[in-house]
């Protein structure tokens, strides 16, 4: 006679069940796998390509091309005499070898003082101008770099 009580399970076969009826097991969950990560990435392309297709085209800093001032000049004898100008901003370019090094540092002083310091993003000034804005109601303060400036005005701007 056995020890067996009738709210205990039955012991089952003798050494658990066999490596060969555990085999489809882990085929099934590596084909599920396999086939999770197939349609996983088919739907990240999806959602890329969606949000993907209104997006501006990247253009290189020696590709941009602003708004500038067209003059309409005419000639005065040996010298030449703007008689009208049409913009919409009133830009006129200045090769970078020609601004003063000190227009240069004063620049970069007023817009981003540590310029030099950090890779394009300074997380403390950005955490410093939200602390700001979010004490006084509203934008008095900017995060922003010269660097973000640049891209926001290369990408964001038509």
């Amino acid at each position: 006679m056995t020890d067996w009580n009738p709210g205990t399970p039955s012991p089952g076969p003798v050494g658990g069940p066999s490596p060969r009826s555990m085999g489809w097991v882990f085929k099934t969950l590596f084909g599920l796998a396999i086939a999770g990560t197939i349609v996983g990435t088919v739907l990240l392309a999806g959602v890329f390509y969606y949000f993907s297709k209104g997006l501006p085209s990247l253009i290189r800093v020696e590709d941009y091309r602003p708004p500038v001032v067209t003059q309409i000049i005419a000639k005065d004898g040996d010298k030449d005499v703007v008689i009208g100008e049409f913009y919409k901003e009133r830009r006129f370019l200045t090769p970078y070898a020609q601004i003063p090094d000190l227009v240069i540092k004063a620049f970069i002083s007023a817009e981003d003082d540590q310029f030099f310091s950090h890779q394009g993003v300074n997380l403390a000034s950005i955490l410093r101008a939200a602390v700001a804005n979010f004490r006084a109601g509203q934008v008095v303060q900017g995060g922003s770099t010269i660097t973000q400036q640049v891209a926001k005005s290369l990408l964001l701007t038509p």
